[in-house]
Protein backbone atom coordinates (compact mmCIF):
# COMPACT_ATOMS: atom_id res chain seq x y z
CA UNK A 1 0.00 0.00 0.00
CA UNK A 2 0.71 3.82 -0.62
CA UNK A 3 0.96 5.63 2.62
CA UNK A 4 -0.37 8.54 2.77
CA UNK A 5 -0.09 11.72 4.95
CA UNK A 6 -3.31 14.23 5.39
CA UNK A 7 -2.88 17.40 7.10
CA UNK A 8 -5.66 19.15 9.06
CA UNK A 9 -5.10 23.00 9.94
CA UNK A 10 -7.50 23.87 12.55
CA UNK A 11 -8.10 26.96 14.39
CA UNK A 12 -11.33 26.76 16.91
CA UNK A 13 -12.62 24.51 14.81
CA UNK A 14 -13.88 22.03 17.38
CA UNK A 15 -17.72 21.66 16.50
CA UNK A 16 -16.57 20.33 13.41
CA UNK A 17 -13.98 17.88 13.93
CA UNK A 18 -15.80 14.96 14.92
CA UNK A 19 -17.56 14.73 12.11
CA UNK A 20 -14.43 15.24 10.08
CA UNK A 21 -12.32 12.76 11.96
CA UNK A 22 -14.86 10.10 12.09
CA UNK A 23 -15.46 10.33 7.95
CA UNK A 24 -11.53 9.86 7.51
CA UNK A 25 -11.02 6.91 9.48
CA UNK A 26 -14.03 5.36 7.65
CA UNK A 27 -12.00 5.18 4.65
CA UNK A 28 -11.83 1.91 2.65
CA UNK A 29 -8.05 2.83 1.60
CA UNK A 30 -6.06 2.69 5.37
CA UNK A 31 -2.67 3.11 4.68
CA UNK A 32 -2.52 6.60 5.92
CA UNK A 33 -1.96 9.11 9.13
CA UNK A 34 -3.23 12.36 10.00
CA UNK A 35 -1.61 15.34 11.73
CA UNK A 36 -3.54 17.84 12.83
CA UNK A 37 -1.65 21.55 13.22
CA UNK A 38 -3.89 23.38 15.63
CA UNK A 39 -3.64 27.08 15.53
CA UNK A 40 -3.53 27.94 18.95
CA UNK A 41 -7.02 27.29 19.76
CA UNK A 42 -9.29 28.11 22.49
CA UNK A 43 -12.10 25.92 22.28
CA UNK A 44 -10.67 22.90 23.73
CA UNK A 45 -9.64 21.32 20.05
CA UNK A 46 -6.66 19.59 21.33
CA UNK A 47 -8.06 18.30 24.30
CA UNK A 48 -11.06 16.45 22.53
CA UNK A 49 -8.91 15.02 19.58
CA UNK A 50 -6.52 13.60 22.16
CA UNK A 51 -8.95 12.23 24.30
CA UNK A 52 -11.34 11.05 21.02
CA UNK A 53 -8.93 10.34 18.32
CA UNK A 54 -5.83 9.25 20.00
CA UNK A 55 -3.94 7.81 17.00
CA UNK A 56 -4.23 11.58 15.40
CA UNK A 57 -0.81 13.28 15.45
CA UNK A 58 -1.47 16.89 17.16
CA UNK A 59 1.15 19.75 16.66
CA UNK A 60 0.38 22.60 19.00
CA UNK A 61 1.01 25.92 17.75
CA UNK A 62 1.83 29.25 20.21
CA UNK A 63 0.14 31.55 17.96
CA UNK A 64 -2.44 31.49 14.40
CA UNK A 65 0.11 30.68 11.88
CA UNK A 66 -2.59 31.12 9.25
CA UNK A 67 -3.77 28.28 6.65
CA UNK A 68 -0.79 28.47 4.71
CA UNK A 69 1.79 28.24 7.19
CA UNK A 70 0.12 25.92 9.41
CA UNK A 71 -0.21 23.13 6.10
CA UNK A 72 3.53 23.83 5.63
CA UNK A 73 4.25 22.77 9.42
CA UNK A 74 1.89 19.90 8.93
CA UNK A 75 3.68 18.58 5.63
CA UNK A 76 7.24 19.13 6.91
CA UNK A 77 6.13 16.81 9.90
CA UNK A 78 4.59 14.61 7.12
CA UNK A 79 7.86 14.93 5.31
CA UNK A 80 9.72 12.88 7.76
CA UNK A 81 8.31 9.94 6.75
CA UNK A 82 10.70 8.42 4.07
CA UNK A 83 7.19 5.91 3.25
CA UNK A 84 4.97 8.99 2.71
CA UNK A 85 4.30 9.42 -0.69
CA UNK A 86 0.99 11.52 -1.09
CA UNK A 87 -0.08 14.39 1.49
CA UNK A 88 -3.43 15.05 1.72
CA UNK A 89 -4.93 18.87 3.14
CA UNK A 90 -8.37 19.18 4.06
CA UNK A 91 -10.45 21.28 6.05
CA UNK A 92 -11.51 21.08 9.57
CA UNK A 93 -15.23 21.62 8.14
CA UNK A 94 -15.88 18.75 5.53
CA UNK A 95 -17.02 15.24 5.77
CA UNK A 96 -15.79 13.26 2.72
CA UNK A 97 -16.97 9.84 1.73
CA UNK A 98 -15.30 6.66 2.45
CA UNK A 99 -13.91 5.83 -1.19
CA UNK A 100 -12.86 9.10 -1.24
CA UNK A 101 -8.69 8.57 -0.50
CA UNK A 102 -8.86 5.88 -2.41
CA UNK A 103 -10.16 7.03 -5.59
CA UNK A 104 -7.41 9.61 -5.66
CA UNK A 105 -4.62 7.66 -4.86
CA UNK A 106 -5.76 5.01 -7.38
CA UNK A 107 -5.84 8.06 -10.06
CA UNK A 108 -2.11 9.72 -9.12
CA UNK A 109 -0.92 6.30 -9.10
CA UNK A 110 -2.12 5.94 -13.01
CA UNK A 111 -0.95 9.12 -13.57
CA UNK A 112 2.37 10.09 -13.31
CA UNK A 113 2.31 13.59 -14.58
CA UNK A 114 -0.41 14.11 -11.87
CA UNK A 115 0.82 16.46 -9.09
CA UNK A 116 -2.28 17.29 -7.17
CA UNK A 117 -6.16 15.66 -7.58
CA UNK A 118 -9.19 16.65 -6.19
CA UNK A 119 -12.84 15.67 -5.72
CA UNK A 120 -16.14 17.37 -6.32
CA UNK A 121 -17.39 19.10 -3.42
CA UNK A 122 -20.78 19.61 -2.33
CA UNK A 123 -22.62 21.72 0.30
CA UNK A 124 -23.15 20.00 3.90
CA UNK A 125 -26.38 22.76 4.23
CA UNK A 126 -27.74 21.21 0.77
CA UNK A 127 -25.94 18.37 -0.71
CA UNK A 128 -27.85 18.74 -4.28
CA UNK A 129 -25.57 22.16 -4.53
CA UNK A 130 -21.87 22.05 -6.12
CA UNK A 131 -19.53 23.94 -3.75
CA UNK A 132 -16.82 23.41 -6.46
CA UNK A 133 -16.09 21.16 -9.30
CA UNK A 134 -12.82 21.88 -9.96
CA UNK A 135 -10.94 25.37 -10.52
CA UNK A 136 -11.10 27.78 -13.72
CA UNK A 137 -9.92 30.98 -14.11
CA UNK A 138 -13.09 33.90 -15.11
CA UNK A 139 -12.57 35.68 -18.45
CA UNK A 140 -13.17 39.41 -16.93
CA UNK A 141 -10.63 39.34 -14.23
CA UNK A 142 -8.43 36.66 -14.29
CA UNK A 143 -9.83 35.34 -11.02
CA UNK A 144 -9.90 31.64 -10.04
CA UNK A 145 -13.14 30.94 -9.60
CA UNK A 146 -14.92 27.19 -8.58
CA UNK A 147 -17.03 26.16 -10.89
CA UNK A 148 -20.24 25.54 -10.22
CA UNK A 149 -20.16 27.16 -7.22
CA UNK A 150 -24.29 26.91 -5.73
CA UNK A 151 -25.48 24.93 -9.03
CA UNK A 152 -27.03 22.29 -7.87
CA UNK A 153 -25.93 19.12 -8.83
CA UNK A 154 -27.36 17.43 -12.27
CA UNK A 155 -24.17 15.52 -13.31
CA UNK A 156 -23.14 18.49 -15.31
CA UNK A 157 -19.17 17.91 -14.11
CA UNK A 158 -19.09 14.19 -14.27
CA UNK A 159 -16.04 13.30 -16.22
CA UNK A 160 -12.84 13.60 -15.11
CA UNK A 161 -10.88 16.48 -16.41
CA UNK A 162 -7.89 18.67 -16.27
CA UNK A 163 -7.93 22.00 -13.93
CA UNK A 164 -5.92 25.26 -12.96
CA UNK A 165 -5.77 23.94 -9.42
CA UNK A 166 -6.85 22.23 -6.87
CA UNK A 167 -8.76 23.13 -3.13
CA UNK A 168 -6.95 22.55 -0.53
CA UNK A 169 -9.70 22.25 1.34
CA UNK A 170 -9.34 18.34 -0.02
CA UNK A 171 -6.51 18.17 -2.31
CA UNK A 172 -3.96 15.27 -2.70
CA UNK A 173 -0.48 16.21 -3.65
CA UNK A 174 2.35 14.18 -4.60
CA UNK A 175 5.33 14.40 -2.15
CA UNK A 176 7.83 14.40 -5.26
CA UNK A 177 6.05 17.79 -6.44
CA UNK A 178 6.09 19.31 -3.37
CA UNK A 179 9.77 18.62 -2.90
CA UNK A 180 10.66 20.64 -6.56
CA UNK A 181 8.75 23.54 -5.81
CA UNK A 182 9.08 24.42 -2.40
CA UNK A 183 11.09 27.95 -1.45
CA UNK A 184 12.66 28.47 2.12
CA UNK A 185 11.81 24.89 3.28
CA UNK A 186 7.68 26.36 2.54
CA UNK A 187 5.79 24.48 -0.02
CA UNK A 188 2.58 27.36 0.50
CA UNK A 189 3.59 30.42 0.36
CA UNK A 190 3.08 31.54 4.03
CA UNK A 191 3.04 35.34 3.28
CA UNK A 192 -0.54 34.42 1.73
CA UNK A 193 -2.04 33.72 5.20
CA UNK A 194 -5.58 31.92 4.04
CA UNK A 195 -6.58 32.49 0.13
CA UNK A 196 -5.47 31.26 -2.85
CA UNK A 197 -2.11 30.00 -1.49
CA UNK A 198 -3.73 26.91 -3.36
CA UNK A 199 -3.63 28.57 -6.43
CA UNK A 200 -0.26 29.34 -5.98
CA UNK A 201 1.11 26.12 -5.75
CA UNK A 202 -0.54 25.17 -8.51
CA UNK A 203 0.92 27.14 -10.92
CA UNK A 204 4.35 26.77 -9.81
CA UNK A 205 4.08 23.23 -10.40
CA UNK A 206 2.52 23.49 -13.97
CA UNK A 207 5.28 25.99 -14.21
CA UNK A 208 7.42 23.00 -14.33
CA UNK A 209 5.30 20.90 -16.05
CA UNK A 210 2.72 19.02 -13.40
CA UNK A 211 -0.48 18.76 -14.49
CA UNK A 212 -3.98 19.27 -11.55
CA UNK A 213 -7.20 17.01 -11.94
CA UNK A 214 -10.60 17.18 -10.86
CA UNK A 215 -12.28 13.35 -10.21
CA UNK A 216 -15.82 13.66 -9.87
CA UNK A 217 -16.28 9.95 -8.64
CA UNK A 218 -14.89 11.39 -5.48
CA UNK A 219 -16.98 13.21 -3.24
CA UNK A 220 -16.76 15.43 -0.39
CA UNK A 221 -18.89 17.63 1.45
CA UNK A 222 -17.94 21.13 2.86
CA UNK A 223 -19.30 23.69 5.34
CA UNK A 224 -17.76 26.39 3.58
CA UNK A 225 -15.62 29.33 5.16
CA UNK A 226 -16.18 27.45 9.04
CA UNK A 227 -13.09 28.77 10.11
CA UNK A 228 -11.75 32.00 7.94
CA UNK A 229 -15.48 33.06 9.11
CA UNK A 230 -14.08 34.38 12.28
CA UNK A 231 -11.82 36.71 10.83
CA UNK A 232 -13.26 40.25 9.58
CA UNK A 233 -15.38 41.08 6.67
CA UNK A 234 -12.66 43.27 5.36
CA UNK A 235 -9.62 41.35 6.12
CA UNK A 236 -10.89 38.59 4.11
CA UNK A 237 -11.64 40.74 1.41
CA UNK A 238 -8.29 42.58 1.64
CA UNK A 239 -6.59 39.03 1.33
CA UNK A 240 -8.18 37.56 -1.40
CA UNK A 241 -7.59 40.66 -3.30
CA UNK A 242 -4.02 40.97 -2.23
CA UNK A 243 -3.03 37.33 -2.47
CA UNK A 244 -4.05 37.51 -6.61
CA UNK A 245 -1.49 40.07 -6.86
CA UNK A 246 0.84 37.92 -5.36
CA UNK A 247 0.11 34.72 -7.54
CA UNK A 248 0.08 36.57 -10.95
CA UNK A 249 3.04 38.59 -9.45
CA UNK A 250 4.81 35.28 -8.53
CA UNK A 251 3.60 32.96 -12.16
CA UNK A 252 2.96 35.02 -15.08
CA UNK A 253 4.85 35.87 -17.84
CA UNK A 254 5.45 39.64 -17.85
CA UNK A 255 2.80 39.85 -20.86
CA UNK A 256 -0.08 38.36 -18.56
CA UNK A 257 0.68 40.07 -15.99
CA UNK A 258 0.58 43.20 -17.71
CA UNK A 259 -2.96 42.28 -18.88
CA UNK A 260 -4.13 41.41 -15.53
CA UNK A 261 -2.80 44.63 -13.77
CA UNK A 262 -4.57 46.66 -15.86
CA UNK A 263 -7.66 45.02 -15.16
CA UNK A 264 -6.40 44.76 -11.89
CA UNK A 265 -6.00 48.53 -11.25
CA UNK A 266 -8.54 49.71 -13.67
CA UNK A 267 -11.32 47.35 -13.30
CA UNK A 268 -14.27 48.32 -16.04
CA UNK A 269 -16.58 45.98 -14.67
CA UNK A 270 -19.10 48.00 -12.71
CA UNK A 271 -19.57 44.80 -10.27
CA UNK A 272 -15.52 44.40 -9.56
CA UNK A 273 -15.79 46.13 -6.24
CA UNK A 274 -18.52 44.00 -5.51
CA UNK A 275 -18.24 42.13 -2.21
CA UNK A 276 -16.52 38.79 -2.42
CA UNK A 277 -19.16 36.40 -2.42
CA UNK A 278 -21.82 39.02 -3.61
CA UNK A 279 -23.14 35.95 -6.02
CA UNK A 280 -24.78 34.53 -2.90
CA UNK A 281 -27.30 37.50 -2.36
CA UNK A 282 -28.94 36.92 -5.78
CA UNK A 283 -29.35 33.07 -5.51
CA UNK A 284 -32.33 31.29 -5.53
CA UNK A 285 -32.88 27.96 -5.37
CA UNK A 286 -35.46 25.42 -6.52
CA UNK A 287 -37.72 26.11 -3.22
CA UNK A 288 -37.78 29.35 -4.19
CA UNK A 289 -35.26 30.53 -1.24
CA UNK A 290 -33.11 33.07 -1.44
CA UNK A 291 -29.78 32.75 0.10
CA UNK A 292 -28.40 35.14 2.59
CA UNK A 293 -25.78 37.41 2.23
CA UNK A 294 -23.08 36.67 5.07
CA UNK A 295 -20.53 39.11 3.16
CA UNK A 296 -22.58 42.32 3.51
CA UNK A 297 -19.92 44.81 3.52
CA UNK A 298 -20.26 48.16 1.43
CA UNK A 299 -18.86 49.14 -1.93
CA UNK A 300 -16.20 51.65 0.63
CA UNK A 301 -15.48 49.15 2.54
CA UNK A 302 -14.57 46.75 -0.44
CA UNK A 303 -12.50 50.04 -2.43
CA UNK A 304 -10.76 50.28 0.95
CA UNK A 305 -9.84 46.85 0.95
CA UNK A 306 -8.59 46.86 -3.07
CA UNK A 307 -6.47 49.86 -1.73
CA UNK A 308 -4.59 48.62 1.01
CA UNK A 309 -4.30 45.09 -0.98
CA UNK A 310 -2.20 47.28 -3.81
CA UNK A 311 -0.68 49.04 -1.32
CA UNK A 312 0.67 46.12 0.57
CA UNK A 313 1.64 44.46 -2.27
CA UNK A 314 4.36 47.57 -3.26
CA UNK A 315 5.57 47.33 -0.12
CA UNK A 316 6.08 43.83 0.08
CA UNK A 317 7.26 43.69 -3.88
CA UNK A 318 11.23 42.92 -3.22
CA UNK A 319 10.14 39.78 -1.11
CA UNK A 320 7.87 38.88 -3.76
CA UNK A 321 9.67 39.41 -6.96
CA UNK A 322 12.55 37.80 -5.31
CA UNK A 323 10.46 34.73 -5.08
CA UNK A 324 9.52 34.87 -8.51
CA UNK A 325 12.80 34.63 -9.83
CA UNK A 326 13.38 31.31 -8.22
CA UNK A 327 9.83 30.08 -10.05
CA UNK A 328 11.16 31.70 -13.49
CA UNK A 329 14.71 29.83 -13.13
CA UNK A 330 12.93 26.43 -12.30
CA UNK A 331 10.36 27.18 -15.19
CA UNK A 332 10.57 23.93 -17.56
CA UNK A 333 7.71 25.44 -20.10
CA UNK A 334 7.72 28.13 -22.46
CA UNK A 335 5.84 31.35 -22.30
CA UNK A 336 3.65 30.43 -25.38
CA UNK A 337 2.70 27.16 -23.88
CA UNK A 338 1.61 28.97 -20.78
CA UNK A 339 -0.17 31.08 -22.86
CA UNK A 340 -2.07 28.07 -24.22
CA UNK A 341 -2.26 26.45 -20.76
CA UNK A 342 -4.34 29.85 -19.44
CA UNK A 343 -6.67 30.00 -22.04
CA UNK A 344 -7.51 26.48 -21.53
CA UNK A 345 -8.83 26.75 -18.24
CA UNK A 346 -10.97 29.97 -18.96
CA UNK A 347 -14.42 30.32 -18.71
CA UNK A 348 -17.53 33.40 -19.00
Amino acid sequence: MVVVSIVIVNWNGRKYLAACLKSLFNQTYKDFNVILVDNNSTDDSVNFVKGNFPQVKVIECRKNYGFAEGNNIGIREAMQNAETKYIMTINNDTIIDNKYLETLVSFMESSPKAGSSVGKILMIDDKRRIDSAGDFILRKNYKIVNRGKFEIDKGQYNKIEEVISTCSAGAIYRRKMLSEIKIDNEYFDRDFFAYNEDVDIALRARLMGWEFFYLPTAVMYHHGAATISKISLGYREYLSRRNRLYVVLKNLSINQLLKFLIKYIFPLNKRYFSPLDDSRSKLINSDNEIYSNKYDLSRSMVWAAHLKAIFSTIWFLPRIWRKRIIIQKRKRISNSKINVLINKFIIN
